[in-house]
């Protein structure tokens, strides 16, 4: 299915692109997350502030050939392919463009405006519920490997400097929900072999990333000791975001 039917709200259908837009958005995005202390009681002390590492001259060109080619570029049209091809033929012109966004601790307006599509979940009933389609962002491929850049100096550091629980596996390089299941199956079998009973609690907390509080997690960031460039990164990152709901073929007006 490439079409969104008419979606259904408390007083019924609605048909119009401009209404569906305003009840996906309200479905999918927060206008505002519950505000939070930038510190709690209970954090560890904040961590001496480190500067910000040098990249190795191969990083770019690494990230770079990680990515596919098949991928939606955002709404310049701008993809990994030419992206690549730009590379080839001035790097360095890349390279000062991207280091310098790092250096500046700065990520530009246009990388955070997302086109966004409204795609169906497989297999459901009755797709006039809003929460039967799921939305898919498309963003600038420059930036986006900006971001990879970033990730990788967070990734390096949290090993580097142990920054995060050896029992946390999400945001650590080389460890997926693979090594999740192996320690919980471990566990498992060590308390059968002790004569032991064994239960289970999973939580599944709905809307989990939409509503980050983004002051207190630059201030997470901060107090783990990352470059002041990181951390001015991550704010500018979070902040100013727009989309653009694109479905049936119309785009909408622009949604904070």
């Amino acid at each position: 299915m490439n079409k969104v039917p008419p979606l259904r709200a408390e007083e019924g259908l609605i048909h119009t692109h401009a209404d569906m837009s305003q009840i996906l958005s309200s479905r999918f995005f927060v206008e505002a997350p519950p505000a939070v202390p930038d510190r709690l009681e209970d954090d560890p002390l904040p961590r001496e502030t480190r500067a910000l590492p040098n990249l190795p001259d191969d990083t770019i060109a690494a990230l770079l050939s990680d990515t596919s080619n098949m991928s939606s570029p955002g709404a310049s049209g701008q993809t990994w392919r030419l992206i690549k091809w730009a590379w080839e033929s001035t790097p360095g012109t890349l390279t000062d463009l991207i280091t310098g966004c790092v250096w500046a601790g700065h990520h530009p307006l246009v990388w955070r405006q997302a086109i966004v599509c409204a795609v169906p979940k497989p297999h459901h009933a009755d797709y006039s519920l809003v929460k039967n389609f799921r939305l898919v962002s498309l963003l600038e491929c420059m930036g986006k490997l900006v971001e990879k850049l970033i990730a990788r100096l967070l990734y390096s550091e949290i090993i580097q400097h142990d920054l995060l629980p050896t029992n946390q596996y999400g945001g650590r390089m080389a460890l997926s929900m693979l090594d999740v299941g192996l320690t919980l199956t471990h566990d498992i079998q060590v308390a059968h072999a002790a004569g032991l009973r064994m239960g289970l609690l999973l939580f599944d907390i709905q809307g989990y990333f939409d509503n980050i509080n983004r002051e207190r997690l630059v201030q997470v960031v901060a107090d783990l000791g990352f470059a002041p460039e990181i951390v001015s990164w991550t704010e500018a990152f979070l902040s100013k975001r727009t989309v653009r709901l694109k479905f049936n073929s119309r785009t909408s007006d622009l949604f904070s």
